[in-house]
């Protein structure tokens, strides 16, 4: 399995067509399809499907793909750490956030300090939800995540949970049921989520898995910190979230004020996790692993250690 090959492959995929992957690529038609054909002799699978709409891949194309994708971005990835050692890369560095990881203040502080000292190279942060972050993690599309849950077990990443962080239960001073005192009172309230409710490895799952409930059937799933803070005060939707992200400052609309209180139930709730992901933290390159640690310890001097 050669890496022309695989790049060969994943043209062909991109733009549907050998005719245009040979033209991309700048090889001839011929030698782009011997390339593929000499693939498949050696896999002993079909990888194309040719039809009147163009060329498909097979579904052992597409599981070679998910594969070929992650190596190729591991050799640029690569390139780039012996260029920027050789001080002559352009160079990047790709974060994953959650909303709940990107609204805590040692995380902007810590991109801040990052930033001033390397003013050269281009930081690209993207606000995902953990799945999404997981997803380009194994794609080769991000260099580390910051997430906040429990690891996915099992995992062919790497994690290390680095803290918890308490929970409130959020809702308007007008809502209904604002002074209950049981989770029991509150499952049936129209529920607001930032992740996945069925994830089991979320703080919303936990909260009523750990109390024998099942999960409330209305829920409503917002990623967006600022749209959650309109749900809780204009609508009678109720949210679980961590309460660093709706300390005064880092959005104030979300702050406990005279619109939005906290709901004292009796039963314990669940902390949530913020966890560093990385495919491996020993191929990180040398910007990504200064911002890795620059975050890992911010995070740190302001809270708790899991454990």
């Amino acid at each position: 399995m050669k890496l022309h090959q695989l790049r060969t492959l994943l043209t062909v995929q991109e733009t549907g067509s050998l005719q245009e992957a040979s033209r991309v690529l700048h090889v001839t038609q011929p030698a782009l399809s011997r390339a593929i054909k000499e693939l498949e002799a050696e896999l002993g699978v079909a990888l194309l499907v040719r039809s009147n709409r163009g060329v498909s891949v097979t579904a052992y194309g597409e599981r070679l793909l998910l594969h070929a994708r992650h190596a190729l971005e591991d050799l640029r990835r690569a390139r780039q750490d012996i260029e920027e050692m050789k001080g002559l890369a352009n160079r990047e560095v790709a974060l994953g956030v959650t909303s709940a990881t990107a609204a805590l203040p040692p995380v902007r502080t810590a991109i801040g300090a990052f930033q001033a000292s390397q003013p050269r190279v281009r930081l690209r942060i993207h606000e995902l939800r953990p799945a999404q972050i997981l997803a380009r993690l194994r794609e080769g599309a991000l260099d580390f995540g910051l997430i906040s849950q429990l690891p996915a077990q099992p995992s062919p990443l790497q994690w290390e949970l680095i803290c918890r962080l308490p929970v409130q239960i959020l809702a308007s001073r007008r809502h209904p049921l604002c002074h209950a005192r049981s989770l029991r009172e509150l499952h049936g309230a129209h529920w607001q989520t930032a992740d996945d409710p069925d994830d089991p490895n979320s703080v919303f799952h936990q909260l009523f898995q750990q109390n024998d409930l099942a999960l409330p059937e209305r829920i409503t799933e917002c990623s967006s910190l600022l749209l959650s803070s309109h749900l809780l005060t204009e609508s009678d939707t109720i949210a679980l979230l961590a309460r660093m992200s709706h300390e005064p400052g880092i959005l104030p609309s979300l702050a406990i004020n005279d619109q939005l209180q906290a709901i004292a139930i009796a039963e314990p709730l669940p902390d949530a996790y913020v966890s560093m992901v990385c495919v491996n933290h020993a191929l990180l390159t040398g910007n990504a692993a200064q911002l890795f640690e620059t975050l890992h310890t911010a995070l740190l001097r302001q809270y708790p250690r899991f454990g």
